[in-house]
Protein backbone atom coordinates (compact mmCIF):
# COMPACT_ATOMS: atom_id res chain seq x y z
CA UNK A 1 0.00 0.00 0.00
CA UNK A 2 1.22 3.17 -0.52
CA UNK A 3 2.01 6.17 2.04
CA UNK A 4 -1.49 8.14 3.16
CA UNK A 5 -1.79 11.21 1.48
CA UNK A 6 -1.31 14.39 4.06
CA UNK A 7 -3.70 17.12 1.81
CA UNK A 8 -6.68 14.71 2.27
CA UNK A 9 -9.76 16.90 3.40
CA UNK A 10 -10.34 16.65 7.06
CA UNK A 11 -13.94 14.98 6.79
CA UNK A 12 -12.60 12.28 4.84
CA UNK A 13 -9.52 10.99 7.47
CA UNK A 14 -11.85 8.94 8.92
CA UNK A 15 -13.03 7.05 5.92
CA UNK A 16 -9.06 6.95 4.58
CA UNK A 17 -8.10 4.95 7.71
CA UNK A 18 -11.26 2.96 7.80
CA UNK A 19 -10.54 1.73 4.10
CA UNK A 20 -6.89 1.25 4.87
CA UNK A 21 -7.75 -1.12 7.99
CA UNK A 22 -9.60 -2.85 5.78
CA UNK A 23 -7.06 -3.25 3.68
CA UNK A 24 -4.80 -4.56 5.98
CA UNK A 25 -7.08 -7.20 7.17
CA UNK A 26 -7.49 -8.61 4.25
CA UNK A 27 -11.18 -7.57 3.62
CA UNK A 28 -10.44 -6.84 0.36
CA UNK A 29 -13.82 -7.77 -1.09
CA UNK A 30 -15.70 -5.78 1.57
CA UNK A 31 -13.26 -2.72 0.85
CA UNK A 32 -14.36 -3.52 -2.92
CA UNK A 33 -18.47 -2.73 -1.83
CA UNK A 34 -17.59 -0.01 0.38
CA UNK A 35 -15.58 2.21 -2.06
CA UNK A 36 -18.08 0.77 -5.35
CA UNK A 37 -21.37 2.17 -2.49
CA UNK A 38 -19.29 5.47 -1.70
CA UNK A 39 -18.63 5.86 -5.94
CA UNK A 40 -22.31 5.33 -6.93
CA UNK A 41 -23.65 7.74 -3.74
CA UNK A 42 -21.33 10.49 -5.16
CA UNK A 43 -22.37 9.96 -8.82
CA UNK A 44 -25.80 9.87 -7.65
CA UNK A 45 -25.54 13.48 -5.83
CA UNK A 46 -23.04 14.63 -8.69
CA UNK A 47 -26.32 13.70 -11.35
CA UNK A 48 -29.06 15.26 -8.94
CA UNK A 49 -26.74 18.39 -8.31
CA UNK A 50 -26.23 18.91 -12.54
CA UNK A 51 -30.03 18.08 -13.20
CA UNK A 52 -30.76 21.24 -10.66
CA UNK A 53 -28.03 22.92 -12.30
CA UNK A 54 -29.05 22.57 -15.80
CA UNK A 55 -32.80 23.62 -14.48
CA UNK A 56 -31.70 26.70 -13.03
CA UNK A 57 -29.31 27.55 -16.36
CA UNK A 58 -32.65 26.61 -18.74
CA UNK A 59 -34.84 28.98 -16.44
CA UNK A 60 -31.97 32.05 -16.76
CA UNK A 61 -31.62 31.71 -20.29
CA UNK A 62 -34.02 29.68 -21.53
CA UNK A 63 -37.39 30.60 -23.89
CA UNK A 64 -39.49 30.45 -20.92
CA UNK A 65 -40.61 34.10 -19.81
CA UNK A 66 -40.28 33.10 -15.95
CA UNK A 67 -36.59 33.44 -15.65
CA UNK A 68 -34.44 32.97 -12.63
CA UNK A 69 -32.46 36.36 -11.25
CA UNK A 70 -28.40 36.42 -11.20
CA UNK A 71 -29.56 36.88 -7.27
CA UNK A 72 -31.55 33.28 -7.16
CA UNK A 73 -29.02 31.48 -8.85
CA UNK A 74 -25.79 32.88 -6.99
CA UNK A 75 -27.78 31.41 -3.73
CA UNK A 76 -28.63 28.17 -4.99
CA UNK A 77 -24.67 27.86 -6.65
CA UNK A 78 -23.85 28.94 -3.14
CA UNK A 79 -25.75 26.60 -1.67
CA UNK A 80 -24.17 23.21 -3.32
CA UNK A 81 -20.45 24.21 -1.93
CA UNK A 82 -17.22 25.20 -2.62
CA UNK A 83 -17.38 22.04 -5.36
CA UNK A 84 -19.74 24.45 -7.96
CA UNK A 85 -18.37 24.35 -11.02
CA UNK A 86 -16.45 27.13 -12.45
CA UNK A 87 -18.31 27.11 -16.16
CA UNK A 88 -21.38 27.72 -13.58
CA UNK A 89 -20.21 30.46 -11.96
CA UNK A 90 -18.42 31.97 -15.23
CA UNK A 91 -22.09 31.58 -16.41
CA UNK A 92 -23.81 33.79 -14.08
CA UNK A 93 -20.75 36.54 -13.21
CA UNK A 94 -19.45 38.42 -10.59
CA UNK A 95 -21.35 41.75 -11.07
CA UNK A 96 -25.02 42.37 -11.19
CA UNK A 97 -26.82 42.99 -14.97
CA UNK A 98 -26.50 46.65 -15.67
CA UNK A 99 -29.99 48.19 -16.18
CA UNK A 100 -31.01 48.70 -19.50
CA UNK A 101 -32.75 51.76 -20.13
CA UNK A 102 -35.95 52.13 -20.89
CA UNK A 103 -37.03 52.33 -24.79
CA UNK A 104 -39.01 54.29 -26.58
CA UNK A 105 -42.84 53.48 -25.68
CA UNK A 106 -44.45 51.14 -28.08
CA UNK A 107 -47.25 51.96 -30.35
CA UNK A 108 -50.42 50.73 -30.45
CA UNK A 109 -50.81 48.63 -33.26
CA UNK A 110 -53.19 49.98 -35.54
CA UNK A 111 -56.79 49.68 -35.61
CA UNK A 112 -57.93 46.67 -36.86
CA UNK A 113 -61.48 46.92 -36.55
CA UNK A 114 -64.21 49.08 -39.06
CA UNK A 115 -63.69 52.73 -40.03
CA UNK A 116 -65.59 55.12 -39.41
CA UNK A 117 -68.42 55.81 -41.89
CA UNK A 118 -67.62 59.44 -43.95
CA UNK A 119 -68.78 62.02 -42.72
CA UNK A 120 -70.71 63.05 -45.80
CA UNK A 121 -73.25 60.53 -45.46
CA UNK A 122 -77.03 61.57 -43.85
CA UNK A 123 -77.27 60.84 -40.28
CA UNK A 124 -80.93 60.56 -38.57
CA UNK A 125 -80.96 60.19 -34.66
CA UNK A 126 -83.24 57.54 -33.40
CA UNK A 127 -83.60 57.57 -29.38
CA UNK A 128 -84.46 54.07 -27.70
CA UNK A 129 -85.92 55.01 -24.67
CA UNK A 130 -85.82 52.76 -21.41
CA UNK A 131 -89.22 51.34 -21.06
CA UNK A 132 -91.22 53.16 -17.86
CA UNK A 133 -91.80 49.77 -15.97
CA UNK A 134 -87.90 49.81 -15.74
CA UNK A 135 -86.98 53.09 -15.05
CA UNK A 136 -88.08 52.91 -11.20
CA UNK A 137 -86.12 51.39 -8.59
CA UNK A 138 -87.71 47.76 -7.16
CA UNK A 139 -86.52 48.24 -3.87
CA UNK A 140 -87.70 51.59 -3.08
CA UNK A 141 -89.34 53.05 -5.76
CA UNK A 142 -87.36 56.22 -7.10
CA UNK A 143 -86.73 57.07 -10.36
CA UNK A 144 -83.39 55.68 -11.57
CA UNK A 145 -80.99 58.12 -13.10
CA UNK A 146 -79.22 58.16 -16.50
CA UNK A 147 -75.79 57.53 -16.43
CA UNK A 148 -75.30 56.78 -20.28
CA UNK A 149 -75.89 56.19 -23.67
CA UNK A 150 -74.76 53.79 -26.34
CA UNK A 151 -74.14 54.97 -29.77
CA UNK A 152 -74.02 53.47 -33.10
CA UNK A 153 -74.10 54.33 -36.65
CA UNK A 154 -75.91 51.56 -39.09
CA UNK A 155 -75.13 51.97 -42.76
CA UNK A 156 -78.55 51.33 -44.41
CA UNK A 157 -79.66 51.13 -48.09
CA UNK A 158 -82.94 51.99 -49.55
Amino acid sequence: MTSPRTNAPQDLVHVRSKLLSMAEEGRVDELVEVVMGLLARVRDENTALAARLQNALRMLYGRRTEKVSAEQLTLMLDALGKDTPEAARDAIGDEPPSEKPNPEPKRPPPHKGRTALPAHLPRKQKVVRVPEAERKCTDCGTEKTCIGYIRSEVLDFV
